[in-house]
């Protein structure tokens, strides 16, 4: 027993005095590694080496749903308890974009052990991809969704797995292609265009999720704690936090 306890001492040492990924090798990699490995890296890059740092690397880049008997039972519990909201939430009644995550109702719609104003990024943006193409679906439903496949993170402490909104999209019809790098992003994009970009908090442990939008040359943010324009990608995630990735949206 000591002899394990001492080898598993050794491991974490190792790791926590391995050394930071540089930024040049980050993006001279993004475009050959895989998904995972990709945000693996980029992980890396910003890990301050704590065990807490670790555990969020490892589960936001795992492809398996967590099917736990939690989030199955939750799902239509949930449902249940969620649909009154799917039309308190908008103002008139009528489907718009959801762009104050901190407000009431959000705190009331339940997501996992929380609610979306706590952990609800990622389905607001995924919900407002869906109006903005004309694919409209109530959030009772779309929470519902993820929920019963477990697609849900640590119950929903951490919201969703950030891999599993791309594997959503597609299942409802849409196109999506991916960016691994912010240059990648403002040399591609374009008026018209649809994205959901996801970047690490610049001040706090955590990640956060919006739709972002191109018109007239400047990218318009729904959901950002202040909805803005800016004039590129790079602007954004310089105001905003680190980048992580980010989907081009096609109907």
């Amino acid at each position: 027993m000591k002899k394990i306890v001492l080898v598993l001492m050794v491991i974490v040492l190792i790791a926590a005095c391995a050394p930071l990924a540089s930024a040049s090798s980050v993006e001279s990699k993004a475009s050959t590694q895989s998904l995972v490995d990709y945000l693996d890296t980029v992980y890396n890059k910003y890990s301050n080496n704590s065990t807490f740092d670790y555990l969020f690397r490892t589960y936001t880049t795992s492809t398996r749903c967590n099917l736990g008997i939690l989030s199955r039972i939750n799902a239509q519990k949930h449902l249940k308890h969620n649909i009154p909201y799917d039309t308190l939430l908008y103002p008139k009644g009528t489907p718009v974009f959801l762009v104050e995550q901190h407000k009431s109702p959000m705190d009331s719609v339940l997501y996992g052990t929380r609610n979306l104003r706590y952990n609800g990024c990622e389905l607001i943006a995924v919900h407002n991809v869906l109006l903005e193409l004309g694919k409209y679906k109530p959030m009772s439903q779309i929470i519902y969704d993820f929920e019963s496949v477990g697609a849900i993170w640590l119950e929903g402490e951490f919201g969703t797995k950030i891999m599993q909104y791309n594997a959503y999209l597609k299942k409802q019809g849409v196109k999506t292609q991916e960016f691994r790098t912010v240059k990648q992003l403002d040399d591609a994009r374009k008026d018209g265009d649809v994205f959901i970009l996801t970047y690490r908090w610049m001040t706090d442990i955590g990640i956060h999720t919006i739709m972002v939008k191109q018109t007239d040359g400047r990218l318009m943010t729904y959901n950002n704690g202040g909805d803005a324009l800016y004039d590129s990608f790079a602007q954004l995630i310089d105001l905003n936090g680190p980048f992580l990735m980010a989907t081009r949206i096609a109907a």
